[in-house]
């Protein structure tokens, strides 16, 4: 998650000028076969959500 505070010394406002928290993202994606659970995977692209 982006942070959104930020802290300085006392009496000083706080600055900043980049979301030093926003880093790659990375999905897990698994398949059931009956109630087992069959594969499962990492991504780190986008994916859209889906079942059957």
């Amino acid at each position: 998650m982006p942070r959104t505070h930020g802290h300085s010394d006392k009496g000083r406002r706080c600055y900043g000028s980049h979301d030093c928290g926003a880093k790659g993202r990375i999905n897990v994606m698994g398949g059931l076969i009956g109630s087992a659970l069959g594969a499962v995977g990492l991504l780190t692209a986008n994916t859209d959500v889906f079942a059957y």
